[in-house]
């Protein structure tokens, strides 16, 4: 979480209800989110700094961007596409000790198998110095939360600690079919199996964002998503991750934020 110089807290936004991180804040509302998600925020206990997306009629994107590689206090406005993803790339570093790893895979709904092969997507967020007491959840107050709303307060309840985080787009496991607990747990496991994860399932945290009443197609993600997700891993940048978490949202979402004093 520390370098010599300084630590970046990021955060990667998926909808107005999902944040992906351990050094984040709560997220706040973000643009094109019709999906509801089933994940909770989760942040450090450390002093992080607020973050959220927004466009808004700031200085031209070209002026914009620092040599320390963060987005800026107030963002800029975009021209293109192409330009606000190259100013997304520049601000994009994942903080020391932090690992993101992306993948694809299909599957066909139980609720919809005339849909043919669907795609989804899995991302699975690491600390690769080990598992961290030091975390905090921030979870929705809906009455009917998803399942893996109800595993993550176990988590957090339990005291015990995260060292990995594991979003699926495309189904939220929300009011499905099936035990949508045993599910999730299913996923985490495969991602704690990959890893090596001592604790096993029990220090990984789900989230799901997309589609609410189909069931999560955890077979599909733990066997082969996940694995290739875990191959993925790498160090320099989240916004792949921040692509993979998207549902209905046209941009990926970040921001991040260098740290003096760590």
């Amino acid at each position: 979480m520390k370098s010599p110089s300084a630590a970046r807290a990021l955060l990667f936004l998926c909808s107005a209800r999902i944040s992906a991180a351990f050094t984040a804040s709560p997220p706040i509302s973000s643009p094109s989110s019709r999906d509801v998600a089933s994940a909770p925020s989760a942040v450090a206990k450390d002093p992080a700094p607020r973050t959220a997306f927004v466009l808004s009629p700031r200085p031209p994107a070209s002026t914009a961007l620092r040599a320390g590689g963060d987005t800026d206090d107030e963002l800029p406005t975009f021209e293109t596409e192409e330009e606000y993803l190259e100013y997304m790339a520049g601000a994009s570093a994942l903080p020391a000790g932090f690992a993101s790893g992306t993948a694809s895979g299909t599957f066909v709904s139980v609720e919809a198998p005339a849909m043919g092969d669907l795609p989804i997507k899995g991302t699975v967020i690491y600390l690769t110095d080990g598992p961290t007491d030091s975390w905090a959840a921030v979870f929705t107050k809906n009455k009917f939360p998803g399942s893996p709303i109800i595993v993550g307060k176990a988590r957090l309840a339990s005291g015990g600690p995260i060292q990995a985080i594991v979003v699926n787009n495309k189904v939220s496991n929300v009011c499905a079919g099936g035990d949508g607990e045993a599910d999730a747990e299913v996923v985490c496991d495969a991602v704690a199996a990959a890893l090596n994860i001592e604790g096993g399932g029990e220090h990984v945290l789900p989230s799901s964002t997309g589609v609410i009443g189909w069931r999560l197609p955890a077979k599909e993600l733990a066997e082969d998503v996940v694995p290739k997700a875990v191959d993925a891993l790498q160090t320099e940048s989240a916004l792949s991750a921040a692509r993979d978490i998207m549902t209905t949202d046209r941009y990926p979402k970040l921001r991040s934020k260098t740290l003096s004093n760590g």
